[in-house]
């Protein structure tokens, strides 16, 4: 019981310097997460590029499959560590409308033959 009453007063005197230690460390990780997530979606288009051209159309889930797979082998662990799968997910996504919206534009600037 000794033990609980010293870190119940622990708690009591230093629950401010708590809070604040765990403010600046989750700020740090925002802050790095923010860094990092330029590095990853650039790694995650090229990888839809990569996965278009040696794919083609119609083949959307063999295509998912591949940059999946291909971002665990090529993105470091320590970008990784700052992305869930929704956030990959949305990255992926993201990354194929970009080159969906690359596509159309090279298609409309070509002149009619």
């Amino acid at each position: 019981m000794h033990i609980y009453e010293l870190l119940k007063e622990l708690v009591v005197l230093y629950w401010l310097d708590g809070v604040i230690v765990i403010s600046i460390v989750g700020g740090i990780f925002l802050l790095i997460k923010n860094d990092k997530q330029d590095i990853a979606y650039r790694c995650i288009y090229d990888l839809v590029v990569r996965a278009e051209h040696a794919l083609g159309s119609g083949t959307g889930e063999l295509k998912y499959t591949y940059v999946v797979s291909e971002i665990y082998t090529k993105l470091p662990i320590s970008i990784r560590f700052f992305f869930s799968k929704k956030d990959i997910d949305s990255f992926i996504e993201l990354a194929v409308e970009s080159l969906k919206q690359y596509l159309m534009e090279e298609i409309d600037d070509k002149p009619n033959e």
